[in-house]
């Protein structure tokens, strides 16, 4: 039974990431069942995050992946959002640049600290944003040509690491609005 669920969603992998239109499509739709589902989208959530993942391993196109990311977040690449201009940036580069970490961290510290709404935590979670992160603390530690990274920024680098790793992306109704249970 495990064979042949892995076998249909690789056929299902197959057929979508074909063309990016399909892609796109089926992203959309796989976004639109989550927002229904909510929390019970879980096999949804895994479908879509594997097509995902064979777009940017077998085209190695994150480009088109994080775009789409953001569209269905309702975010758009140059329209204003620093955010989504630095993760844009991080990922073209495939560094992660300290103005483009500041930015980020700006957006979602700034959000945190002001109790505002923070841009959606799936862009930074976004494994072509946050690697290049990671790879700027900690990358002196398993290869030699990596310079270390100032003393003085360690700490925003690492604020978005774990933020990226400890908030959830769920929507924040109003009656649960208190910041102990929003982050």
């Amino acid at each position: 039974m495990l064979k042949s669920i892995h076998q249909k969603l690789e056929e299902l992998i197959t057929a979508v990431c074909r063309r990016e239109q399909t892609y796109l499509v089926a992203r959309y739709i796989f976004h639109g069942v989550q927002q229904k589902l909510g929390a019970k989208a879980a096999g949804i959530r895994r479908i879509d995050d594997e097509l995902e993942t064979y777009m940017l391993d077998n085209y190695k196109c994150p480009q088109l992946a994080i775009n789409i990311q953001l569209l269905l977040s309702g975010l758009v690449v140059g329209g204003g959002n620093s955010a989504v201009d630095a993760a844009a940036s991080i990922i073209q580069e495939e560094y992660a640049a300290t103005g483009d970490v500041a930015s980020l961290y700006n957006e979602y510290h700034g959000a945190v600290v002001s109790g505002k709404l923070a841009p959606p935590v799936n862009i930074l979670r976004n494994g072509c944003v946050l690697h290049p992160i990671i790879e700027q603390v900690f990358g002196h530690l398993w290869d030699m040509t990596v310079q270390k990274l100032r003393p003085e920024l360690a700490n925003i680098y690492i604020w978005l690491i774990a933020y990226a790793a400890l908030c959830s992306n769920e929507p924040i109704d109003e009656a649960t609005k208190d910041t102990a249970t929003r982050y």
